[in-house]
């Protein structure tokens, strides 16, 4: 009997070693994974950054050659928007023969056009956004007012020279869209905040949404962005 009771006393310590050694694991895989998602955030950040900059320096380059920024969008002779400005900046990217290849005089959601659509640049996909990973949607987008660097007109470089030196270049969009298409961000949607309104500023990223200022320098914009900040630098005059 004494054994039978010594036997049943050593199953229930090794049950509840078991149970730590369990608890441990968990516990301690846990904070791997903890560590390992905060590490792949910190990856896609990083990323998502370094897309905007490229993107801006090929702005730049634009407005170097032609003196002038792109402007929100090519128009036909009636005023109607045909493309956006990511297809503007193409030759400065590195994609001369994409540019080349799509009809200009049409519009982007023409017959012909709509072949390019998936053709998208890698730069203009935000890691942390699912949807760009189709190779078709964007949420890289400039802000739109006349005070703004997304004008219709376009600003020309003096322009910009003396006047505020933080204001945003391009910044991430709530919601992706085709990355042909002839739409940004109203400067009375961005007032709203971050991750207020769809077709406002937002992005997946934690930290909140990435953007490019004009001295090409990087700034996370929080959900909680102080207002009075946000409006300064909306616009570039």
């Amino acid at each position: 009997m004494r054994d039978k009771s010594d036997w049943s006393r050593k199953i229930i310590m090794m049950k509840k070693i078991l149970l730590v050694i369990v608890i441990i694991v968990v516990m301690l895989g846990g904070f791997l994974w903890l560590h390992i998602s905060a590490f792949r955030e910190r990856i896609r950040e990083h990323a998502c950054v370094e897309h905007l900059r490229r993107i801006s320096m090929a702005i730049y380059l634009y407005a170097k050659e032609y003196d002038k920024f792109p402007p929100s969008f090519s128009a036909a002779s009636d005023g109607k928007p045909l493309h956006s400005w990511r297809v503007l900046i193409l030759p400065y990217m590195g994609f001369a023969d994409l540019y080349q290849s799509i009809r200009l005089h049409e519009e982007w959601g023409s017959d012909y056009n709509k072949q390019f659509h998936d053709k998208m640049p890698a730069d203009f996909s935000c890691p942390a956004c699912t949807a760009t990973a189709s190779k078709q949607y964007t949420n890289y987008c400039m802000i739109l007012n006349k005070q703004a660097l997304g004008n219709t007109d376009g600003y020309t470089l003096n322009d910009i020279i003396g006047v505020n030196s933080k204001f945003i270049v391009l910044v991430e969009r709530q919601m992706p869209i085709c990355w042909m298409y002839p739409v940004d961000i109203l400067q009375s949607d961005a007032l709203l905040g971050v991750n207020k309104l769809d077709q406002g500023i937002g992005s997946n990223h934690k930290a909140g949404a990435n953007a490019i200022l004009s001295d090409f320098s990087s700034h996370t914009m929080p959900k909680n962005i102080d207002k009075k900040k946000l409006k300064s630098m909306l616009s570039a005059k």
